[in-house]
């Protein structure tokens, strides 16, 4: 789960939610009623482990942070001190929770026990995943906000997280830099189907060329969209032609070198034709 999030969001270091029974003393064994906290699990994600060292370090993390359970999350984010943000609970934003399916155990006599699922209609955290354990499966379940995550999007992570175990329990010595995360359909898509672009053009005329055909055939057609700007494909060709003008000034002219050193923009893309032109 966690490598999938760091995967997916980009980030190395994070926290994950988990709840704890707050039992841990012989005092509390007796009170009825449930008296769970939430532990905030700090992992430090590394490309360079292996499955099974990933493994015991998670587990190893989720022990340190269960020795500090008696401490009240409350003081754990005052000695913290994040950045507040009222839609965002403080430490972690995504939670993981582990039970034993009841429904295996025994029911006192003359008693029958059924699961019943209650769809409450919201969630407390952005993501959550809880895993029901049986004694011959693991049942996960995942569950988003929908102001965040589309079903689509759920879905999609529901199969990485299948890939993901999957490939780590088949291999558990491959390092994490090398694990793949998508399921074969959707590598199918991205690197098939998404790939099929193939078109006929004229394989004998340069790429300004064709660029300057399509102009020619679309003038106000988008040919560039960037941070909310649009350029139609006249606009960026003339834009080109002047790069082009003034490099011909400069006495550039075929197999010349020419630098261009702008951000990734409008003008890197006018200042790439014109070299070419």
């Amino acid at each position: 789960y966690a490598l999938l999030l760091s995967r997916c969001s980009g980030q190395k270091d994070f926290a994950i939610g988990l709840p704890d029974a707050s039992r841990n003393s012989p005092k509390m064994a007796g009170i009825i009623g449930p008296l769970e906290s939430t532990l905030p699990v700090r992992l430090v994600v590394s490309g360079n482990l292996t499955f099974a060292e990933w493994a015991r370090y998670v587990a190893e993390q989720v022990r340190r942070a269960q020795g500090l359970a008696e401490v009240p999350f409350d003081q754990i984010v005052e000695a913290c001190d994040p950045p507040r943000d009222l839609s965002q609970t403080p430490l972690f934003q995504v939670f993981f929770t582990a039970r034993d399916d009841w429904l295996e155990l025994s029911p006192p006599h003359g008693l029958e026990l059924e699961d019943v699922e209650i769809e409450t209609g919201y969630v407390t955290y952005d993501l959550e995943l809880s895993a029901q354990i049986r004694s011959d499966e693991v049942v996960l379940r995942m569950t988003g906000n929908i102001d965040l995550f589309d079903l689509a999007t759920i879905q999609s992570m529901n199969a990485r997280l299948g890939a993901v175990l999957s490939e780590g329990l088949g291999a558990s010595g491959q390092k994490l830099s090398g694990m793949a995360m998508l399921d074969a359909a959707e590598k199918h898509a991205i690197v098939t189907e998404w790939n099929d672009t193939f078109h006929n053009y004229d394989r004998n005329a340069c790429f300004h060329e064709l660029f300057e055909r399509q102009a020619d055939a679309r003038p106000d057609g988008g040919a560039i969209y960037c941070d909310g700007m649009m350029l139609s494909y006249s606009e960026l060709n003339r834009r080109a032609n002047a790069v082009a003008r003034d490099l011909c000034d400069l006495g550039v002219g075929p197999e010349s070198r020419v630098a261009v050193v702008v951000d990734r923009s409008v003008a890197s893309v006018a200042g790439l034709l014109g070299v070419l032109k």
